[in-house]
């Protein structure tokens, strides 16, 4: 759900610069014209950067949840084949027979 969010918020950051883009006066000038225009395209540069690296996170995130419950289960696993293999060893030295 985060990342759909994040994925929206981007998209919808880059339309805005690339509709913005060119009617920004891209002049090297002091005027406030030109100043504005250069904080709007920072501005909208950085919230499309946060949304893309906040979902690149949130898959992080994601990973590493899905590699610790794998590893949770692998380690049950070796706990019940250690039990049953303890178990066995010791019903085979009291001379007892598993079938």
């Amino acid at each position: 759900m985060l990342q759909n969010k994040h994925r929206v918020r981007a998209i919808f950051g880059m339309g805005l610069l690339f509709a913005g883009l060119p009617q920004l006066s891209m002049e090297l000038s002091g005027e406030m014209e030109a100043v504005f225009s250069f904080s709007w395209l920072t501005v909208s540069i950085l919230a499309v950067a946060a949304n893309w690296r906040r979902m690149q996170y949130l898959n992080l995130i994601r990973r590493r949840r899905e590699e610790a419950l794998r590893r949770i289960k692998w380690l049950e696993g070796e706990r019940q084949l250690r039990r049953r293999r303890g178990r066995v060893l010791r019903e085979q030295k009291r001379g007892i027979q598993t079938v």
